[in-house]
């Protein structure tokens, strides 16, 4: 098992073998969590299981994930799937942010995408699931408090946060910056169950 900061890659015995070190990023980019773009709205979608097999993913939260009352809470270990849909073509990255500030790009991966993907390519309209795969499977982990999810979204590969790039959510200001959208879910990991 790969842990990250906020989510954990679960794996299994077959691919424990594929982990390498996290790509070093030493960049911060300040960006809106919620940043529009005309013609492009993204959802996101968070949905939990405990660890029973038998047991379906349930959604938790959409958009209104801490924007609308009180945070979803979420115990360690619980496994997790990010489901998005875009309206417009375009390439996204998923990022888990922690209570601490500490970040880990979620998707694409190099168990997703192998070639080493700047950011996934993503049809109009479709909805991507993240997390519950036969690769990979997405699990809480430290820090407690709240975290969050981040979704960017580029009309191309180019316009992505770049290799060495990192999201801070803040007040986005940069002149001549890409066009991009964005969206955030949050929520709060708290003690094992």
């Amino acid at each position: 098992m790969r842990a990250f900061k906020g989510v954990t890659f679960v794996l299994t015995i077959a691919l424990l073998s594929t982990c390498a070190v996290a790509q070093e990023r030493n960049k911060g980019i300040i960006v809106n969590d919620a940043e529009k773009q005309p013609g492009v709205d993204a959802v996101l979608e968070l949905k939990a299981k405990t660890r029973s097999i038998d047991q379906e993913f349930k959604a938790i939260c959409t958009q209104t994930c801490g924007t609308a009352g009180a945070a979803a809470k979420l115990a360690l270990e619980t496994n997790v799937e990010i489901c998005f849909k875009v309206t417009s073509e375009g390439y996204v990255t998923l990022w888990s942010i922690d209570s601490k500030g500490g970040f880990t790009l979620i998707y694409p991966n190099r168990l997703s995408h192998p070639t080493k993907a700047r950011a996934a390519l993503v049809k109009a309209n479709t909805r991507t699931c993240v997390g519950d795969s036969e690769k990979y499977q997405l699990q809480i982990a430290e820090p407690k408090g709240t975290s969050k999810v981040y979704l960017h979204w580029t009309r191309t590969e180019d316009d992505a946060l770049g290799p060495e790039d990192y999201p801070v959510i803040g007040k986005d200001i940069r002149a001549g910056a890409p066009p991009y959208a964005a969206a955030t879910l949050q929520y709060e990991i708290t003690g094992k169950n």
